[in-house]
C-alpha cells in the first residue's frame, strides 16, 4: 500500500517534467519565430 503513493507521485512528477519540457519547446520556438519577423 505504501509503494503505490511514491510510484503515482514518480509517475505524475515525470509526466510534469515532459509537459514542461513541451511548453518550453515550445514557448522557445515561438519566440525565435517571433524575433525571425
Amino acid at each position: 500500500m505504501k509503494l503505490a503513493p511514491s510510484w503515482s507521485d514518480q509517475a505524475s512528477f515525470l509526466r510534469l517534467m515532459v509537459i514542461c519540457q513541451f511548453c518550453n519547446s515550445s514557448i522557445y520556438s515561438a519566440m525565435l519565430l517571433v524575433n525571425g519577423r
